[in-house]
C-alpha cells in the first residue's frame, strides 16, 4: 500500500521508516532505534502548506517517529498551498543538503523538476499526501 493511501499516525511512521529503511541510511530491510547511521542526521519536511490541522498532525508523527532513530526534522513549508511559493522552499531544502525528504508536493507537475534536483543531489524522497505525475525519481510514495 502506497503511504499516500494511508493517513495518521500509522502513515507518518511508514514515511519515516521508508526513508530509514530503503537506503538513506544503507540500513538494509530493519532498523529501530537511532545508531551510527541515523544519529543527528536530518531530514526535511516540506507540507503542502503550514498552519493546517492535517499537515500539523502530520509533522507531530514524524517528529515522534524520528526520534526513534535520532534523526532531527527541518519543517519548512508556505502558508499557501501554491507550487510558486513551495518550489524556493524546496530549492532552499536542497541546499541544505539533509538526508532525506519528506514532500507534500502542491503541484503534480510543477515540482518534479525541484524533486528531481533533491534527487540529484543525493537526498532520498518520500512524497506525502499528495503525489506526482510521474514518480519514477521518488522512493516512495
Amino acid at each position: 500500500m502506497g503511504i499516500s493511501r494511508v493517513f495518521g499516525w500509522a502513515w507518518t511512521s511508514t514515511a519515516v521508516g521508508a526513508l530509514v529503511v530503503a537506503g538513506c541510511f544503507g540500513l538494509g530491510t530493519s532498523a529501530s532505534a537511532a545508531d551510527s547511521a541515523t544519529e543527528g542526521k536530518t531530514i526535511a519536511f516540506v507540507p503542502g502548506v503550514t498552519g493546517n490541522a492535517f499537515y500539523v498532525s502530520m509533522e507531530c508523527g514524524i517528529r515522534a517517529e524520528a526520534a526513534k532513530y535520532g534523526l532531527k526534522i527541518n519543517f519548512q513549508g508556505a502558508q499557501a498551498f501554491d507550487p510558486t511559493l513551495q518550489v524556493p522552499i524546496v530549492d532552499a531544502v536542497v541546499a541544505s543538503k539533509p538526508a532525506g525528504l519528506l514532500i507534500a508536493p502542491t503541484d503534480s507537475k510543477a515540482l518534479f523538476v525541484p524533486i528531481s534536483q533533491a534527487v540529484s543531489a543525493g537526498i532520498k524522497v518520500a512524497l506525502v499526501d499528495t503525489t506526482l505525475a510521474d514518480t519514477s525519481k521518488v522512493i516512495s510514495e
